[in-house]
């Protein structure tokens, strides 16, 4: 009997001494050191951070929300999975967003479905419950592959704008981890379970990004769009411009997203497709002023489209023939003169004026001369072409060049081999021709053909 009796105050002290050992955490700035431990393998020091997560124990929220932010490098052991999850039902909202960054590290690699169905059943009850969630419940439900979590996000964007963003991003992440190996097509396959998550997901932000949204929601909105498909991004927004299924105000704004963000690459594609989505499009007069308006701003050159030159640019973008209109004994007396008046004598063969090589030599002179932060594609042209007849002269050497004009030796033609052996279309290499001289359409056709004809004499 009295044996008995030792062993159970034996039994006692040793849990007592247990109990001791895994106390709970009582400062927040012991937090970082003992979660360190923990995830070195210490026991003891996981079974603190435990403790401190045991329903009943009287902590501060602080502790607990600090405690739980630790928990994701940890969340591979059972007993942690056990110790956070009490915790993504609470009322106090920064315990719930910390409980549920851990929780989705506990997602295993394979064979998730039973995970993703019990979180998103935890979404769709605290929704219930408190109404708004915390960010980190949003993007929770963009890691999980459960097609509720999918109708989550799609049911609750535009509800919160303050959620907005986080909503934004976990339809990105969902395009990112099930998004089409290939763009969509208008065929009757439907494709597997991850393309159709994919294709929900980016249509649900396209819808977003014509919405009543605010201003920069709707830029995250097409942003997340293009960075979710990464090097395919921008070919996806390219080809929205001319999708007539999507209401206009979603083509203006990614329209003016394009024209902000990717100024350079819109550029050379309206160059080639502007014609056709204006001709496309004539029934919405507000998208075609906006297209003109773009174009006009990247290029300085309005398009002035009249239906004839409509029917013209929208032909197959092969340059016409080029054959000289010199005889020879034309070209002899031509190749005798020095580097401008031979340029001036084949503008004139060409029924050129002459005023129009003096107006071209200003106008590129004046775009080196501009004060910028970042060079126009024209004006780099011109650089590199100056550089060709004095490669090792610097910037501004080059800047005092370029006031000599068509005089400098190669000038004029390194410039014109650049663009027409730039492997472009015709339409984009007038519109450059345009830029680089600040001539109109048919002075820059003329240019284009008179340079292909005669260029062995510039």
């Amino acid at each position: 009997m009295k044996k008995r009796s030792l062993l159970a105050v034996n039994l006692f002290l040793l849990l007592g001494l247990t109990a001791c050992a895994t106390a709970p955490l009582r400062d927040t700035k012991e937090i970082p050191a003992v979660s360190n431990r923990a995830q070195a393998g210490d026991k003891a020091a996981l079974s603190t951070m435990l403790a401190t997560l045991t329903p009943g124990k009287v902590q501060s929220p602080e502790i607990i929300a600090g405690t739980l932010r630790q928990m994701g490098p940890l969340m591979s052991h059972p007993q942690a999975k056990e110790a956070v999850k009490p915790h993504l039902t609470s009322p106090n909202r920064d315990i719930r967003a910390a409980a549920f960054s851990a929780w989705i590290k506990a997602r295993p690699a394979h064979n998730a479905a039973a995970f993703d169905r019990e979180l998103t059943t935890l979404l769709f009850a605290n929704e219930n419950r408190f109404g708004q969630l915390t960010d980190e419940e949003y993007r929770a439900a963009g890691y999980c592959d459960d097609p509720q979590a999918l109708e989550f996000l799609r049911k609750n964007l535009g509800k919160y704008p303050e959620a907005d963003p986080a909503i934004i991003r976990s339809l990105g992440e969902i395009i990112v981890r099930r998004k089409q190996t290939t763009p969509p097509t208008l065929s009757n396959d439907k494709g597997s379970d991850e393309e159709i998550a994919a294709q929900l997901a980016e249509e649900t932000l396209t819808d977003y990004a014509g919405s009543e949204a605010g201003e920069e929601l709707k830029k995250l909105a097409i942003r997340t769009i293009e960075t979710s498909y990464g090097a395919a991004g921008y070919e996806r927004l390219i080809a929205k411009l001319s999708d007539r299924y999507l209401p206009m105000q979603v083509r203006l704004n990614i329209l003016n997203y394009l024209a902000s963000t990717e100024a350079e690459r819109l550029e050379q594609r309206l160059a080639a497709t502007l014609p056709s989505i204006r001709i496309w499009f004539n029934s919405e007069p507000e998208y075609q002023k906006r297209m003109d308006e773009v174009f006009t701003q990247l290029t300085g050159i309005p398009p002035q489209l009249t239906q004839e030159k409509k029917r013209k640019r929208v032909r197959p973008t092969i340059p016409p023939p080029a054959k000289s209109i010199l005889t020879q004994a034309s070209r002899r007396q031509i190749a005798r003169k020095d580097q401008r008046s031979r340029i001036v004598a084949l503008f004139q063969k060409y029924h050129l004026d002459e005023e129009i090589v003096a107006l071209m030599e200003r106008h590129a002179n004046s775009l080196v001369q501009e004060k910028r932060l970042k060079l126009d594609p024209a004006t780099k042209i011109i650089f590199g072409a100056l550089s060709k007849s004095k490669p090792e002269a610097d910037f501004f050497e080059l800047k005092k060049l370029a006031e000599q004009g068509f005089s400098v030796p190669g000038y004029y033609a390194a410039a014109m081999q650049a663009v027409i052996h730039s492997g472009r279309d015709y339409q984009w290499q007038l519109v450059a021709i345009r830029r680089l001289w600040g001539v109109k359409e048919d002075t820059a056709e003329i240019l284009h053909r008179m340079y292909r004809a005669e260029k062995n004499l510039f």
